[in-house]
């Protein structure tokens, strides 16, 4: 179950950041960050 909350979470904000033109460069590194820890899990 945490496992798949982990993974959850950046999928979900990969969405919205894809989706806003406007996102900076360390969103998407802190999205990167915390799917590596869902991924690592």
């Amino acid at each position: 179950m945490i496992s798949a909350t982990l993974l959850l979470i950046p999928t979900t904000l990969l969405i919205v950041a894809v989706n806003n033109a406007a996102t900076p460069y360390w969103a998407f590194v802190l999205i990167a960050a915390t799917a590596g820890f869902g991924g690592g899990n």
